[in-house]
């Protein structure tokens, strides 16, 4: 049979959310960091055995109802289905692809605030990230996380294929970085980091773990869009310890990976497209992602956009992946590709 479900709920996401100066937003375990995730999340309780519990259970209504839904063709009233459903990552699949998926497959770690040191323009909670760690109203929080962690490895509760997301603030100057990284340890991590300073840790990971990756959002190719992008004028530097975690990566081109934020308007021209492209060939670089801004509506210039920088990466025999992008937004840009780049630049030649 065929029903509605998604990638996080099938392999039980387990993205930990919320903010520590803010009692209207408590800590939380999400299935994902869509809009909608924290209505259909549950609450941190004080027993980790009780949240994972509360977990499930939100877990099996939402697909006991997905099933009910397909089987009797009748609208739904339970809104944590209905919060699904009007995401555009809850698909129809086989029923025979969700059984027997036990175990827990990612861990995120999504807290604020987290700290930052960049300014990046499309930062949804920049000022959070900047708030100095206060011991009073952050400790008991991060010491719940690490209690729920330490419950659900006690439990064996980790598949064999679990890894680890970070993407608040930046993981290599978080005043828990030591416990987090010891948390992860040799398993496969995959790191976010604006890559401002090098990681030993990091490093350490990603030669421990040929899984375990590093994800720069590099969203420019010249200086001056870096500059513009991120607020601080550090694009050398941040090259310069790219390089650092290729030389430590057991595998680097699949265990460094680039991801480009479309801004029209601001880093969409050639010359960063082609900068950008060229950086990542002379890398070895094959992992790169076209995201968009995810604070704002997706308009037909992200389209566009991002099928020009995808029609680079093509020539240039890689493949592009996708973020923030609906499925149907992802074949347009693939379609778009071609027809774009020969439009735009006829006689540009790959170098």
């Amino acid at each position: 049979m065929v029903y509605k479900s998604c990638g996080h709920l099938i392999y039980n996401c387990m993205w930990f959310s919320g903010d520590l100066s803010k009692e209207d937003k408590p800590l939380m375990l999400t299935f994902c960091c869509r809009d909608e995730s924290r209505n259909i999340g549950v609450l941190l309780c004080e027993n980790p055995a009780e949240t994972y519990a509360n977990y499930i259970a939100r877990k099996n209504e939402i697909i006991n109802e997905a099933i009910r839904v397909k089987q009797t063709g009748e609208d739904s009233e339970n809104d944590y289905f209905n919060a699904c459903s009007r995401c555009d990552y809850f698909f129809e699949a086989e029923s025979t692809d969700y059984d027997h998926v036990e175990g827990i497959h990612i861990i995120t770690y999504g807290i604020d605030p987290a700290p930052c040191q960049a300014k990046c323009i499309y930062c949804w909670s920049e000022d959070n990230q900047r708030r100095p760690y206060n011991k009073e109203t952050d400790d008991p929080g991060y010491e719940l996380l690490f209690k729920h962690i330490e419950y659900f490895r006690e439990q064996k509760l980790f598949s064999d294929s679990m890894h680890w997301d970070f993407g608040a603030g930046e993981i290599s100057i978080h005043p828990f970085r030591e416990r987090l990284f010891d948390a992860v340890g040799t398993d496969h991590g995959r790191w976010l980091t604006n890559c401002f300073i090098f990681s030993e840790r990091i490093a350490e990971n990603l030669k421990a773990n040929p899984l375990s990756c590093v994800l720069f959002s590099m969203d420019a190719g010249t200086a001056k869009t870096w500059h513009k992008v991120k607020g601080v004028d550090n694009f050398s530097k941040v090259k310069e310890n790219l390089l650092k975690y290729i030389h430590a990566a057991q595998n680097p081109s699949e265990q460094v990976h680039l991801k480009y934020i479309i801004l029209p308007g601001i880093n969409d021209d050639i010359k960063n497209f082609n900068a950008f492209i060229q950086f990542a060939l002379a890398n070895n670089i094959k992992v790169i992602t076209l995201s968009r801004d995810a604070t704002k509506a997706c308009t037909d210039a992200d389209i566009e956009r991002a099928s020009l920088l995808a029609s680079f990466i093509f020539k240039n025999g890689l493949n592009p992946g996708f973020d923030i992008f609906t499925p149907e937004e992802m074949e347009k840009i693939v379609e778009m590709a071609a027809t774009n780049f020969a439009r735009y630049h006829p006689d540009y030649k790959i170098q």
